[in-house]
């Protein structure tokens, strides 16, 4: 979107503001396509973007569901998702979460041995995938370091002799293999590392092993820079495990991947309004009418969002500091080179399409922004603004 659509919509609006892009959404599925190829299953993790507008535009895209959580699971099916095309891969949920989603059909992911008894007790015989931890470390920040040998997430070597007694025990199957390095890895050898695990794993469980999931993590490029991620390595190193995996044991396999960030990262704005400035000897503090309760990124991981001024992009450009309005420390971004705001300006933090909306809170009782989704030249809001009744209390709106 430019910089004029982007201050149209939000005077039109109001500020803060979620803003989605549906093209480079498209742009993004339509890559991964590419290079991977058609016959590679893609499932979006809806973690990232849960709005029930950007699904139903994922679905009527082909796309599956990677989902966390029972509300994230019902979520897809009120969307019109088939079960066929979504997956479960929690960690650490309740034993009825998964039950739940056995008895919708859906595809299980199971990555604790304790719960995978407890289902074998409730249905023996059932068919599940099993997450694996490749003991691989990578991921743009240690909270997101999901594949490492310290990580709650998936099965471990250790565990195998357990895990061979419990799928007996019970008669599982295992349908598919699933593991998942972390998010923002920007180099391919823990990708190719962890899918070679993955590999391993699905030989040793045999011929029921229908798919591999390659979970997600692919670094999203930037606004305006080039895939910081060589795709067609990824692509090159998997298709030749595939094809070796394939040839020696005779089993056709699937191949799934779970981008989340990847197709939404860089397709989403927020936008903010200058409440106030304050001039100090050695800093300039920026204002503006949000905080960490609607983009927990930059203070949560550490995460840095390129800010401009749409307003007066012509101001002199100098170091500035742009802060929220929490009764807490609450640094958007810490001495960036932007346009000179003064109060009123409409400021933009880019590549904010994930991780924004569905980790917002109504902390300091704050409510939570409108989204907007430009679609095919116009805007629409597709989730109205939180009000505050009379109360004292949130209302939420859902469309």
């Amino acid at each position: 979107m430019t910089r004029e659509t982007l201050l149209t919509i939000a005077h039109e609006h109001g500020t803060p503001l979620y803003a989605y892009d549906a093209s480079q959404i498209r742009t993004n599925l339509d890559q991964l396509r590419a290079v991977f190829g058609p016959d590679v299953e893609v499932h979006f993790a809806c973690k990232a973007l849960s709005n029930r507008h950007i699904l139903m535009l994922l679905r009527d895209w082909g796309c599956g569901i990677d989902a966390v959580s029972q509300g994230e699971l019902q979520l897809a099916l009120s969307c019109g998702y088939p079960t066929g095309k979504i997956n479960f891969t929690p960690s650490g949920a309740p034993l009825e979460e998964y039950l739940w989603a056995l008895n919708q059909g859906i595809d299980v992911h199971v990555d604790n041995l304790e719960i995978l008894d407890l289902i074998g007790q409730e249905q023996p015989g059932a068919g599940l995938s099993l997450r694996f931890n490749p003991g691989v470390r990578g991921g743009g920040h240690v909270k997101l370091q999901v594949g490492a040998s310290d990580s709650k997430f998936g099965i471990y070597p250790e565990e195998l002799e357990r895990l061979d007694a419990i799928l007996a025990r019970h008669r599982i199957r295992v349908n598919g293999v699933h593991v998942h390095v972390g998010s923002d890895v920007g180099t391919t050898k823990e990708f190719l590392a962890a899918w070679q695990h993955s590999f391993d794993m699905a030989e040793r469980f045999g011929e029921s092993v229908k798919v591999i999931d390659l979970g997600g993590g692919y670094k999203a490029p930037l606004q305006g820079q080039p895939q910081p991620l060589d795709l067609k390595a990824l692509s090159q190193g998997v298709r030749a495990m595939k094809d070796d995996y394939e040839r020696r044991t005779g089993h056709q396999i699937t191949l799934m991947l779970e981008p989340g960030k990847f197709l939404v990262g860089n397709a989403g704005y927020f936008l903010v309004t200058v409440t106030s400035t304050k001039q100090l000897a050695n800093r300039t503090f920026v204002y503006v009418n949000s905080g960490f309760n609607h983009f927990l990124r930059p203070m949560y991981y550490g995460a840095t969002h390129q800010v401009s001024n749409l307003s007066r992009p012509e101001a002199p450009v100098g170091m500035h500091t742009v802060v929220g309005y929490l009764c807490e420390t609450d640094t958007f971004a810490g001495d960036v080179q932007i346009a000179a705001p003064r109060r009123g300006d409409i400021l933009c933090f880019e590549n904010a399409g994930a991780y924004a909306m569905t980790m917002a809170s109504n902390y300091n009782l704050r409510p939570r922004p409108a989204e907007v989704l430009w679609d095919r030249s116009s805007a629409r809001v597709i989730r109205p603004a939180e009000t505050i009744d009379g109360r004292g209390g949130v209302i939420w709106y859902e469309s």
